[in-house]
């Protein structure tokens, strides 16, 4: 999942994406750390270095057993009262993302996607991967290296390094 708001936001020049292990001031001694959550190219003023001080634009959580019922409870409603406008909560054992946009102070779910679906994101709209390339690595199909006589491919060799 990285990967493609990496590719739609960092990568397009729109905003930056954090990961895991970043402190979020939503208010005073309400702090929280998101699995991952992007802000957007006008409210990057808010990343203070060691945090972000106010809201994020898209937050991400990764639900498991053990935290699902603290993503859609305490969680959810700290971010709806701090003005998080669009949040996701992502169960890898389904393999589905419940996309939650703010409306009146409250989420509106605006479905449970998985599979060939695409997600329906307001932050995001540029982003046409499905649902299930979240949950799959990312190809990378490596340039071919030579061509032997034998049809074979063989990587490039190596050139030792020489210090002087």
């Amino acid at each position: 999942m990285n990967y493609y708001l990496l590719a739609h936001i960092e990568f397009a020049g729109l905003g930056r994406v954090y990961p895991a292990l970043l402190d979020v001031e939503l208010s005073y001694n309400n702090i929280v750390q998101p699995d991952v959550l992007v802000i957007s190219n006008e409210h990057l003023d808010r990343d203070a270095g060691t945090r972000i001080i106010g809201t994020a634009d898209l937050v991400v959580e990764i639900a498991s057993p053990s935290t699902s019922r603290h993503d859609l409870g305490a969680k959810l409603n700290a971010y709806a009262q701090a003005g998080v406008p669009e949040y996701w909560v992502v169960a890898p054992g389904s393999q589905t993302v419940e996309l939650l946009v703010l409306k009146d102070g409250a989420y509106d779910s605006y479905g449970l996607f998985s599979g060939s679906a695409v997600l329906p994101s307001t932050i995001v709209p540029s982003m046409t991967c499905t649902v299930q390339q979240f949950f799959s690595r990312p190809e990378i199909i490596p340039r071919p290296c030579k061509k032997e006589r034998d049809d074979r491919w063989q990587p490039p060799p190596v050139i030792p390094l020489l210090l002087a």
